[in-house]
């Protein structure tokens, strides 16, 4: 399955922060627990979900808090907050957006691609043919996305591949 990088629209529901008098949690997608703001949602309001290894802008004034020093990019990463985990950041849904649209390009959210330290050949290797540029980026998204496609004590199987 490919991995979606999306910046989707989700409904909320949020539910007290055991440890926090002014946070809540929202569970996103059933596997991923993101604190916000105690009042900032209402319970069924549609929010802009942008996951871990999202990049933002922190010039734009919705990600300023989000500003450290000089950098002007921020990579969005989960965090423990009073001890809960928080997995990304929820923003207020676009007017005029629905349930799973990808308000990406709104909010300017890039996906992170780490730097390639150490995987210059120093121009030994050719370059990859052409047709290889055409071929999609792969990942694979994580079984918290989809938290319940499994009913408790069915069977299922693992494989794992080994070079």
């Amino acid at each position: 399955m490919l991995s979606t990088h999306r910046v989707e629209i989700v409904a909320v529901d949020p539910h007290p922060h055991p440890g926090a008098d002014r946070l809540e949690i929202v569970d996103v997608f059933g596997g991923y627990p993101c604190c916000v703001p105690k009042g900032q949602f209402s319970p069924g309001a549609l929010a802009a979900y942008i996951p871990p290894d999202s990049v933002v802008d922190t010039n734009r004034p919705e990600f300023a808090f989000l500003a450290k020093g000089t950098k002007t990019k921020h990579r969005v990463r989960c965090v423990k907050l009073r001890g809960v985990q928080s997995f990304g950041l929820l923003m207020p849904a676009p007017e005029g957006y629905a349930v799973g649209d990808d308000a990406g390009e709104i909010y300017g959210v890039e996906h992170y691609e780490p730097e390639m330290k150490g995987a210059c050949t120093g121009g030994e290797a050719e370059k990859a043919p052409a047709e290889l540029s055409q071929l999609p980026k792969y990942d694979v998204d994580s079984l918290r996305r989809y938290s319940g496609i499994f009913e408790p004590g069915e069977p299922g199987f693992v494989t794992e591949k080994i070079h």
